[in-house]
């Protein structure tokens, strides 16, 4: 089997906030899955001088495709709130594989996986042992790394609170979350899949699952300042992060 290069794999160092933060370089990574990895990237890995990596993925998960060995300890910390056990309402088993082997479906199962995705952002904040081991490292001013499989969707909703925790703005964030999108890609996955024979609900469907999409990240935002008001204010009530503790983070990651 050929081995990988680092999938997704980014220092969140690189994101500039016009007039606003920045962070230092060589504190926080993010990445997709770590199995399989050549010789090259794992050796990338090692130069990095991680203490930690937390992989978000499932117990499940991890069995099926265990990371590499990491020149670092690391922590499984599932992302999810166990009390979020949604199963996809009105879609059977039965659909989903119709769907892949004919290509096509209808309006309803393409907004059933818009509407599934968003609720993965928003309805998942709470209890979330992938939230809170990375605001353990945060907080404990680690230098780490996370990632979950594609690094998109986990990893991307960790990034995005952590960097709004340290004072990013929307826009900055949201540009580090389209980071894992490459437009090229986008507009050939629309005209292949069309080539392939997939109807206009069905692509809609088939991205939504492949590329990151700002409205979902939105769904994140707006649950948090609808039911805490501010970071800030999530953080503390759910994960015990204090405003001291956010601020001593702040001087510790940031330019």
């Amino acid at each position: 089997m050929k081995k990988k290069k680092l999938r997704n794999f980014r220092d969140l160092h690189w994101l500039r906030d016009d007039g606003g933060p920045r962070l230092k370089e060589g504190r926080i990574f993010r990445s997709g899955v770590l199995a399989g990895l050549a010789p090259r990237a794992l050796r990338r890995l090692e130069r990095l001088g991680l203490d930690e990596a937390v992989d978000l993925r499932s117990p499940e998960e991890i069995r099926q495709k265990p990371d590499d060995p990491l020149p670092c300890a690391s922590e499984n910390a599932p992302f999810g709130d166990p009390a979020f056990t949604r199963e996809p309402d009105g879609i059977d088993r039965y659909a989903i594989s119709t769907f892949w082997k004919n290509r096509a479906c209808g309006p309803d199962f393409a907004a059933h996986e818009r509407e599934f995705y968003r609720e993965i952002y928003s309805q998942n904040l709470c209890r979330n042992e992938g939230i809170r081991e990375v605001f353990r490292l945060l907080t404990a001013h680690k230098t780490f790394l996370f990632h979950c499989h594609g690094g998109k969707d986990r990893t991307g909703v960790c990034a995005a609170l952590l960097l709004w925790a340290l004072g990013f703005s929307r826009e900055a964030i949201i540009r580090d979350y389209l980071k894992t999108n490459k437009p090229a890609a986008l507009a050939a996955s629309r005209i292949g899949l069309r080539l392939l024979g997939f109807n206009r609900n069905g692509i809609d469907a088939v991205l939504c699952n492949s590329f990151a999409m700002p409205e979902l990240l939105d769904a994140m935002f707006a649950e948090i300042e609808a039911r805490w008001g501010s970071i800030e204010a999530f953080l503390l009530a759910e994960y015990g992060v204090t405003a001291d503790e956010l601020a001593a983070c702040k001087t510790f990651y940031l330019e």
